[in-house]
């Protein structure tokens, strides 16, 4: 049994860095280990993502994270169950990567590789780009509940001077509120009846 866990997102491809290093890793001190997440060149859609590093962990100046993404990352098998996995009150695939880094930072460093990188397909349509926000949206509103904090949707900034990207932040933002606005509609009051897991 290894001593390693490895969650990835569906439709994405890892590099071979991932694999050698998931066999050589041993008995390093880290609790986790993730890299860079590039969106595939399939179109418009995939462009802003890129742009906006939508999936990427955020990396401070020594290179290490306070929380991870889950499109790709290596988990030390005690620490995620000394932390009892993923908190369940997150329903769908939305915040639920950050409050679990959140959590298993408390055992120890996330660590970042430029080698362990990965490339996530996503679909070129509107629709599918409302509804992945939307979701990120409700996951918010879960986090903000959770962890006692105002979590409310701010707007987009693209980070590419183009007409599409310009309109796209709108959209995320749009939608992200949407999700966020609806799942506050349906369960109250941020802060009613949660307990830190």
């Amino acid at each position: 049994m290894s001593d390693w866990l490895w969650f990835l997102d569906a439709g994405v491809s890892p590099s071979l860095g991932y694999l050698q290093f998931i066999t050589s890793a041993g008995s390093n001190p880290a609790v986790a280990w993730t890299g860079p997440v590039e969106a595939e060149d399939t179109g418009p859609y995939s462009a802003y993502y890129r742009a906006q590093r939508v999936l990427s962990p955020p990396v401070d100046d020594r290179r290490m994270l306070t929380s991870v993404v889950t499109t790709s990352v290596v988990v030390a098998r005690t620490a995620f169950f000394a932390i009892d996995g993923f908190d369940e009150r997150f329903q769908r695939p939305a915040w639920e990567d950050i409050d679990f880094g959140l959590r298993l930072r408390a055992h120890g460093r996330i660590n970042w590789l430029s080698s362990l990188i990965v490339r996530h397909a996503f679909q070129e349509s509107e629709s599918d780009f409302r509804a992945r926000f939307e979701r990120y949206g409700a996951g918010m509103w879960v986090f903000g509940d959770k962890w006692n904090c105002d979590m409310e949707p701010w707007p987009v900034t693209a980070r590419t001077d183009d007409p599409f990207h310009h309109e796209l932040a709108k959209v995320q933002y749009e939608a992200t509120f949407k999700g966020w606005a609806r799942n506050q509609a349906q369960q109250g009051p941020r802060g009613a009846g949660y307990e830190p897991k």
